[in-house]
């Protein structure tokens, strides 16, 4: 809708469906809250004065950031990975150091596009096209320096087929803290359903 929303977020995820997120209002207060444990999604969004539980298995992002991602998905790419979907047959090419693989169904049809830098190796960006019109998510990810190794990507680029934008800097980055179950779970939610 040409919209431009921008904010601060915290989150704290872990695999394989666990997350937890906060998005902060331009002046620090939380504006909305999110957790799973895997089962279930609760949601808080303050700014509207309302309260969700949903299940896990059919909840997207689409609400909060405009792009229709799942959970899991989301987990993984903030942990630092790049999901694959299931693929049949596989395609790479390389030149000067990078390289393009790509990975096709058993029908033929592709179903992920990952472009990468060979030394050190990094994916730089993915394309998914398992869902209909064609592109379904581009996801972008860069570090500061070319020859860095990096533990995590430094920006996030996620665009839809109808480009719509997400676009994640992160400026901190914990690997294997210590969390307590009960983060990923809201109590006391005014519960109301999310029909969506």
């Amino acid at each position: 809708m040409k919209k431009i929303l921008s904010g601060r977020m915290a989150w704290v995820a872990q695999q394989p469906d666990r997350l937890r997120l906060t998005i902060l209002d331009p002046a620090g207060r939380p504006a909305v809250l999110l957790a799973t444990d895997g089962e279930t999604v609760w949601l808080d969004i303050r700014a509207e004065e309302k309260h969700y539980i949903k299940k896990a298995r059919r909840f997207s992002l689409k609400r909060l950031v405009g792009i229709d991602m799942t959970l899991k998905d989301v987990i993984r790419v903030l942990l630092g990975e790049v999901p694959l979907r299931p693929y049949h047959q596989v395609e790479v090419v390389r030149s000067a150091g990078f390289g393009t693989a790509r990975f096709f169904s058993s029908e033929g049809k592709p179903v992920t596009v990952l472009k990468y830098q060979e030394t050190p190796f990094f994916i730089t960006r993915a394309d998914y096209v398992d869902r209909m019109p064609a592109l379904f998510l581009r996801l972008t990810r860069k570090t500061e320096t070319a020859d860095e190794l990096p533990k995590y990507p430094k920006e996030l680029d996620f665009e839809d087929e109808a480009q719509n934008r997400f676009y994640l800097r992160v400026d901190r980055f914990w690997a294997d803290p210590q969390v307590e179950p009960d983060l990923f779970q809201l109590w006391g939610l005014v519960v109301s359903r999310w029909m969506m």
